[in-house]
């Protein structure tokens, strides 16, 4: 009796959705692995040859990680950079809004009023 097939549809916790490609390419590497693994459950082998196996599946997962995790690092810098940009942009609004309100209340008196 052979045990049901691995699951590795686990959703990724904490990612920003990432372009559909970049989904679809993670999800295509994730059923490879799924079948490797099936492939595996099914074939009768030495305990050292599953542990090795093993070790190169545990490495294209490693390999997985680390490229969300640059995925990730590379998301937030581009969110840092737009964040600094936009505080600039409202520092520069305040700074004319600022010169708006004042220079308007000298109006007034110039134009002779009250």
């Amino acid at each position: 009796m052979s045990n049901p097939p691995l699951q590795i549809n686990a959703p990724i916790v904490g990612i920003v959705s990432l372009p559909e490609n970049r989904n679809r390419s993670l999800d295509r590497q994730f059923r490879v692995l799924e079948r490797r693994l099936t492939r595996l459950e099914d074939i009768q082998l030495t305990g050292q040859e599953v542990n090795f196996s093993f070790d190169g599946v545990y490495a294209e997962i490693d390999e997985i990680e680390d490229q969300i995790d640059r995925r990730c690092d590379r998301l937030e810098a581009r969110f840092d950079r737009l964040e600094l940009r936009i505080e600039q942009r409202f520092d520069e609004l305040n700074r004319k809004l600022d010169l708006a309100i004042a220079s308007s209340r000298h109006i007034p008196e110039r134009l002779g009023g009250d």
